[in-house]
């Protein structure tokens, strides 16, 4: 008589593990994110992993999107960074500045941020619908005007969860694991316009 193994169900922090697993197999998680999981993600760090989302969902480089999409680098869009991944994610509008000429690279990320800059990495890839409904979210009225259809997109196709008690918590910080976690639940190939 054979024997028949039941797999248990994958707890929280074994799921987390198998999508940064995953992401770091599809290559867009860049290998100096790959650790320190539980950090606040940098504004920096979260663009230049939403690049190499782009290439990856795309096929192509970046320079080859942005050429598809007839837009270049502004060398002098902002006083704090001339990273070009920054500079790519601004000309593709997946990212603005902080202020007076800033990026603020090293600044942490918002949850709402996150939702953000997620969807625009989104609509690069003409995958954002123009209509959306409104997240169920207790919370949803503390989400800022400009972040109401990022947390709405993200929340619609279960990029990013809530946070418990039926809460977004737009202002709480973004980590690496959560941010990892999140480009990995993108499903490009199920999206709209694919």
């Amino acid at each position: 008589m054979g024997r028949y193994f039941c797999r248990r169900p994958l707890n929280r922090r074994q799921l987390a593990r198998e999508g940064i697993v995953q992401a770091i197999g599809k290559v867009f998680v860049p290998n100096d994110i790959q650790g320190e999981y539980k950090d606040v993600i940098t504004r920096n760090d979260f663009c230049r992993m939403a690049v190499k989302f782009i290439e990856y969902a795309a096929g192509m480089n970046i320079d080859e999107v942005m050429a598809a999409k007839d837009v270049t680098r502004n060398a002098n869009a902002f006083t704090d960074t001339d990273d070009p991944d920054i500079l790519a994610a601004y000309a593709l509008g997946v990212t603005n500045g902080t202020g007076n000429d800033g990026f603020t690279p090293d600044g942490e990320i918002t949850r709402e941020q996150a939702a953000t800059m997620l969807m625009n990495a989104c609509g690069v890839l003409g995958m954002v619908p123009d209509d959306i409904p409104i997240a169920e979210f207790a919370d949803i009225s503390s989400v800022s005007d400009w972040a109401q259809h990022g947390v709405n997109f993200c929340a619609l196709y279960n990029i990013m969860q809530g946070t418990g008690n039926d809460n977004f918590s737009p202002k709480a910080t973004y980590t690496r694991e959560q941010s990892i976690i999140t480009f990995n639940n993108i499903k490009h190939n199920e999206l709209p316009g694919q």
